[in-house]
């Protein structure tokens, strides 16, 4: 697919005959995100391009398309609404989205280890959200940091979006990957996913319990670099207590992250929904007790999280006078693997545009995404 214009070129034209660009905020390997306006009732959104100039894109539109019909079906006050998709004439493949006004989970976690409270409602949500699409047959499949998206609703300062449901499996539609592939991000991948096998919903609870893991304690449960180490890390390494980097922690909080990250998917919640009632358990009973859980007061972690290698998972500054922060970029071409990017041995094609998460956030600081 060649339109014969480059991503900035784009910017001032009409898609659809309705949708006008009028600014680029935002890239990745599959998508080019615009902050964009509906001409005949004044609307602002965020439109999605694939990235049509890069090597392989043609292979994605099915992946970027399905994104469109998954995050619709969900339909979840939690997951970023799709209002419309589809194909220009000269070949350009869209999706309008609402434009979200925050930031990315990933940029908070960046500045250090989160609350307890703050956590777990933001888990809650996400877990509310995956709850219902679940129900749908839809499993999201590369849960992480920043495919959570936080801004300000009413009073409430951290609701969530869950955002970019393009490597999503949906139960009604045929396969895209190949068998066995492993699609996901590395750091957050569960163990089933890591073995080849198809994932189900318990998959998403894994993925979330590592996203959790990161927000309790600032770093990641297994800092390897290769991406088959981290597989195999995942698959058979048991995770360290978060209580161990965040002494004085709360212990319903750490019990319940490392249940999240049972290997086995029997031994994890039996559903999203059961995640959300827990989490909001711990909170109800630290809130009756005034404690510094409901305060949002609690533990920060007494030293800084251990070097990891430079690669997937850091590198990781020393601590400074205002307490450790972790970089707040990665490489991103090791963020996320794309659809067809890698099994159990490591990369499937080398040469294969990796996915750095197509979702519409402009980087860096603070964001405007669809």
């Amino acid at each position: 697919m060649d339109t014969g214009r480059g991503p900035d070129e784009l910017v001032g034209t009409l898609v659809a005959g309705r949708y006008r660009l009028d600014a680029r905020i935002g890239s990745g390997a599959l998508g080019i995100v615009y902050r964009a306006r509906h001409v005949l009732i004044g609307r602002e959104l965020a439109i999605k391009v694939l990235a049509f100039d890069r090597p392989g894109s043609d292979v994605y539109r099915p992946w970027f398309l399905r994104e469109a019909r998954a995050a619709n079906r969900v339909n979840h006050p939690n997951v970023a609404e799709i209002y419309d998709y589809g194909e220009t004439d000269d070949g350009l493949v869209y999706l309008v989205m609402e434009l979200l006004v925050g930031e990315r989970l990933s940029d908070r976690i960046a500045a250090g280890a989160m609350g307890t409270r703050q956590s777990l409602e933001i888990v809650e949500q996400v877990a509310s959200a995956l709850g219902r699409a679940h129900q749908l047959g839809v499993v999201h499949r590369d849960v992480k940091p920043d495919h959570v998206f936080l801004l300000r609703r009413g009073d409430q300062s951290d609701f969530v979006k869950l955002i970019d449901f393009g490597l999503a499996h949906v139960a009604w539609e045929r396969r895209l990957g190949p068998p066995g592939a492993v699609l996901g991000t590395p750091e957050y991948i569960a163990p089933e996913q890591a073995r080849g096998e198809e994932p189900g919903p318990a998959a998403d609870l894994y993925s979330l319990g590592v996203v959790l893991f990161e927000m309790l304690t600032g770093r990641l449960p297994f800092l390897l670099e290769d991406a088959a180490d981290l597989a195999e890390a995942h698959r058979s390494q048991p995770p360290p207590d978060p209580r161990l980097l965040r002494p004085g922690l709360d212990e319903g909080a750490a019990a319940l992250t490392l249940r999240l990250l049972e290997k086995d998917p029997a031994r994890r919640f039996r559903d999203a929904p059961h995640l959300a009632e827990a989490c909001r358990g711990i909170l109800a009973r630290h809130q009756s007790d005034g404690g510094p859980v409901a305060r949002g007061v609690d533990s920060q972690p007494a030293h800084p999280p251990p070097r990891s290698p430079r690669g997937l998972s850091g590198p990781w500054p020393r601590p400074s006078s205002a307490g450790w922060r972790r970089p707040r970029t990665r490489p991103e071409a090791a963020r996320r693997r794309s659809p067809e990017a890698w099994r159990r041995s490591g990369p499937v094609s080398p040469s294969s545009p990796a996915s750095t998460g197509s979702s519409s956030c402009s980087r860096p600081g603070r964001r405007t995404s669809g």
